[in-house]
Formats: structure tokens, sequence, C-alpha cells
């Protein structure tokens, strides 16, 4: 959730981070897509990833604030 955004520092960490993320059967995940949102002063960035195995799609929340600053 937009609450337990994970802070990053520059762009490139997203796709690290996303990278190595594996769904609840273990497959790896690969990323289907990504949106941006603000919220009063916050900036964020949504991907969303995508189990090729089980099909199920699970966003991920990054906090780019900083990246802006």
């Amino acid at each position: 959730s937009l609450r337990n955004a994970i802070l990053v520092r520059r762009f490139d960490q997203i796709d690290r981070i996303a990278g190595r993320r594996q769904c609840r059967c273990g497959e790896a995940l690969v990323m289907r897509g990504e949106d941006s949102r603000e919220i009063e002063s916050r900036r964020y960035r949504v991907v969303v990833l995508h189990c090729p195995e089980c099909e199920r799609d699970q966003k991920v929340y990054f906090d780019v604030t900083r990246v802006f600053h």
C-alpha cells in the first residue's frame, strides 16, 4: 500500500527491487506496467508485477519523492 511504500533515491533502484520479487507460488515476477501518483507533497511510482505461472498480479509502491528533491 502507499503507507508502506518503499523509499528510493534513484529510479534504477525500482528495477532492481522489482526484479528480485517472487510470487507466493515461488515463480519470479515480471513487470507488467507502472503508473505514477502524487498525493499532497509525496510522489509515488506504482509497479504492477505479474506471475506467469499462476497469473497473479501484485502492486508494489515506491516513494520517489527524494528523486525529485
